[in-house]
């Protein structure tokens, strides 16, 4: 009896352990197999996130000519006023100079940022993809009484308009703040037509400000002017 119970309770030592065993193959196998899938997730995501990085770049840099960023280049006031026609959208112009190392600097995510939000074109120069705004450039040294016209004092500097708005904002934009330049597209992109309207009539209500207090000004310094003018007939 002794004899058949320890039988017994080997044998079950034995299945239990083989069911252990089993359990732990078949979990190792499923983590193994769970790993190869994540692996080939994250391999396919870093992939794709690669190509499209490739891509990026190459039209950055010159090398994909059948993926280029429209910067209209405006060499002239003419070109200037043409480029501010063209359509409503939001319009980033930048001011910059060929001998200025923070505008080679600028220039480098100023392509990529119209590339990411602009016109893109093909290697013909039609636009194949249509973007959210568009994108100038001025070269201080070909238009110099332009920029001077336009209150350019340092470079790099960004005009922002958008069609009837006029310009929007105006600032000088090194490279460290080009970011400042990222939000502002942002912000003004996410604008409803409604706050875009509503901008507008009060710009309007500040120009007819402006102009009331032109005239009562120079209301006021006619009646000052005829005041001297009778006291000095007196004296």
């Amino acid at each position: 009896m002794i004899f058949t119970t320890a039988i017994t309770l080997a044998s079950l030592t034995v299945f239990f352990s083989s069911v252990t065993d089993a359990f732990s193959t078949t979990r190792s196998i499923i983590k193994t197999k769970s790993n190869c899938f994540n692996t080939r997730s994250i391999n396919a995501n870093t992939i794709n996130n690669s190509n499209r990085m490739t891509r990026l770049n190459m039209a950055l840099w010159g090398k994909d000519k059948t993926r280029v960023p429209k910067i209209t280049k405006v060499e002239s006031m003419d070109d200037f006023l043409a480029f501010l026609a063209e359509d409503p959208r939001l319009a980033i112009v930048k001011f910059h100079a060929s001998w200025c190392k923070s505008c080679q600097k600028f220039d480098v995510r100023y392509k990529k940022l119209a590339l990411e939000k602009g016109d893109i074109c093909d290697g013909n120069g039609d636009i194949i993809e249509p973007g959210q705004m568009r994108f100038a450039d001025v070269e201080f040294g070909k238009n110099a009484k332009l920029c001077r016209t336009l209150g350019v004092k340092r470079l790099p500097y960004i005009h922002m308009y958008r069609g009837a708005e006029g310009l929007l904002e105006d600032f000088a934009c090194g490279p460290k703040k080009f970011p400042m330049l990222e939000e502002k597209i942002d912000e003004k992109l996410q604008m409803s037509q409604e706050e875009i309207n509503f901008n507008m009539v009060m710009d309007e209500g500040t120009d007819l400000n402006d102009d009331i207090m032109t005239e009562l000004k120079w209301e006021q310094y006619q009646e000052a002017a005829r005041a001297t003018v009778a006291a000095n007939k007196k004296d």
